[in-house]
């Protein structure tokens, strides 16, 4: 049982009163007639002031600001009024007024709000658009459930022309568009941001509880690609396609180049497409990756015959970049793919020959870099130290002898890849003569 009158040191001391008689006939909650949600809960032995509120969940709150034998009705409406600015409840009145603030709302506000890398914000920005907002877009973020997530789910991965619709590649030309397919890569690459999202939501507590952490949501299971990779007698294979496609071609080699110190150092396709010449130091071996995949700033090591490649190109430099924009100036190459299709398609036309090559992709030099160290037999620490992995950490270059070590390995691997890729070159180059 509750009443609601305007709260004063009178009344409050007639419950004081009360209570110490023990009339609790005479006992109730209070609720403030001039303050929304203010109020003194009493109970048999006592009474304490409230305060009582939504919060962004739309879920009621209860502030308990002490009991009422130990302060005063002003004492306690200056806490209150201490506490009103800390409430946040925009978002919590237009969940309770307007049942309309829905997924693409928290879309915005978690790209507005959210730190995080430019180009990760761009992909966000992209998946967002093309899978998020047509398949959940326009639901009620507080109706949001499981279940929801697990059709787009399998809307995504199935490409369902009903739900996935195609953007503005242009926005100037409404002609332009981009044609959104889906696909199990997309799907899981989409359900990955999403969750990261509604964790957001829950931080923020726009939400109680993030669906995507219930027991009720099941991930679809996909199906799982080999990664091609190269051994020994696939890197004779390469060279001599390389060679072969260096001959071939009347167009500028970069792409070759690009595939090669691929193979030679390991690094991830975006690490070397935007470094910068002075990031490179051919004194120590190493280079100096702004940003990488799991860290900030990380130096590289790399061997002697990547050396001896990256000399060959800084001689012949006309950019600060290795590999320069062919069509911009100033900028990088976004890819270098060419050499690395037309290798494929040869393959694919001489299957029993190259068939290791035929599927082999950019990131697939990675990991036959890998292979190769695990082949040499060097220790883990050494290899991920040469990858690059996070686990691999820097501390190989703070003394002299791990910075020895490290070249020592680096320069082992790399000139054994690289005597295969001349052994397929040469291959190329008699036929040639020939």
């Amino acid at each position: 049982m509750s009443k609601q009158e305007n709260i004063t040191q009178t009344l409050v001391n007639k419950i004081v009163y009360n209570i110490e008689k023990g009339n609790t006939s005479e006992l109730c909650d209070v609720w403030d007639s001039k303050t929304s949600g203010f109020g003194i809960r009493v109970g048999k032995t006592n009474a304490s002031f409230i305060f009582k509120y939504r919060n962004k969940a739309n879920k009621a709150q209860t502030k308990t600001f002490g009991k009422i034998t130990e302060m005063s009705v002003a004492e306690a409406r200056n806490l209150l009024d201490a506490f009103k600015p800390t409430i946040k409840s925009d978002l919590a009145t237009i969940q309770k007024t307007n049942k309309k603030y829905t997924v693409k709302d928290l879309c915005e506000k978690y790209l507005a709000e959210h730190q995080t890398r430019a180009t990760t914000k761009k992909q966000d920005e992209s998946r967002i658009e093309r899978h998020v907002l047509p398949t959940l877009g326009n639901i009620p973020l507080h109706l949001l459930t499981a279940k929801d997530i697990m059709n787009a789910q399998t809307a995504i991965a199935n490409g369902d022309k009903k739900i996935i619709i195609a953007g503005h590649k242009n926005p100037n030309n409404p002609h332009s568009y981009i044609k959104v397919s889906g696909g199990q890569g997309a799907a899981k690459r989409v359900m990955e941001m999403l969750k990261t999202i509604l964790n957001f939501a829950e931080d923020e507590e726009l939400i109680e509880k993030n669906p995507m952490n219930s027991r009720k949501f099941k991930k679809i299971k996909y199906d799982k690609k080999e990664t091609a990779y190269l051994e020994n007698n696939n890197y004779e294979n390469l060279g001599y396609l390389l060679k072969k496609h260096e001959q071939q071609s009347k167009k500028s080699n970069q792409s070759v180049l690009f595939i090669k110190l691929l193979a030679l150092t390991g690094c991830r396709k975006g690490e070397l497409l935007g470094l910068t010449w002075n990031r490179v130091d051919f004194t120590n071996q190493y280079f100096v990756f702004a940003k990488t995949k799991t860290t900030g700033e990380q130096k590289r090591y790399f061997g002697s015959a990547a050396k001896r490649l990256l000399l060959d190109m800084h001689q012949k430099a006309t950019s600060n970049y290795l590999f320069p924009s062919i069509t911009k100036t100033g900028t990088h190459r976004k890819d270098c793919l060419r050499a690395l299709k037309q290798i494929c398609k040869t393959a694919q036309e001489n299957k029993s020959q190259f068939d290791a090559i035929q599927k082999l992709t950019l990131h697939g030099l990675r990991h036959s870099f890998s292979t190769m160290c695990n082949t040499l037999s060097f220790p883990d620490v050494i290899r991920e130290g040469l990858m690059g992995h996070k686990n691999g950490g820097v501390q190989y270059i703070y003394t002299h002898n791990t910075h020895n070590t490290m070249i020592e390995h680096a320069d082992k691997v790399s000139e054994s890849i690289n005597t295969l890729l001349d052994t397929g070159c040469k291959k190329a180059e008699l036929e040639n003569n020939n």
